[in-house]
């Protein structure tokens, strides 16, 4: 594996890229659940990333957007750990898909308000991708 040096739009060292390759195979490894964890952990992710954009928004915007962003985020979270623990899991991870249809517009919002840089707009707008399409996976194989 080729190991990348550099920083990423939320300014941390991309050295990690092992340790994260790791993490992933370590979780994937408990049969049935591995998916489910990794889309956690990419949310949780998500989260904390989310968080530290908003300790830079201006005051005035802090509260109604930064605060309403992560609130969407954390929303989210709760409902895949909840739908890890459930049996019946499709409406869970349909209102996830509904939580992460509306942290997009709250992102894309913070960037056309200049809240966030571009950079770290498409940043964010890569992970929802990403968990969008884990949520929407994770759906189709508990549907069958």
């Amino acid at each position: 594996m080729t190991e990348r040096h550099g920083t990423d739009p939320s300014g941390r060292s991309d050295s990690s890229d092992r340790s994260d390759s790791s993490e992933v195979s370590v979780l994937r490894r408990h049969r049935g659940d591995g998916a489910e964890l990794v889309v956690i952990t990419r949310t949780y992710e998500l989260v904390l990333e989310i968080t530290q954009r908003v300790r830079k928004f201006p005051r005035e915007l802090r509260f109604a957007l930064g605060d309403r962003a992560l609130n969407t985020a954390y929303d989210v979270l709760d409902a895949l750990i909840e739908a890890r623990y459930t049996s019946d899991r499709s409406a869970l991870l349909r209102r996830a898909n509904l939580h992460l249809e509306r942290l997009r517009f709250q992102i894309r919002l913070s960037s056309d308000l200049r809240l966030i840089s571009i950079r770290q707009y498409e940043f964010l707008a890569e992970r929802v991708n990403e968990i969008g399409k884990m949520v929407g996976g994770w759906r189709k194989s508990s549907d069958t």
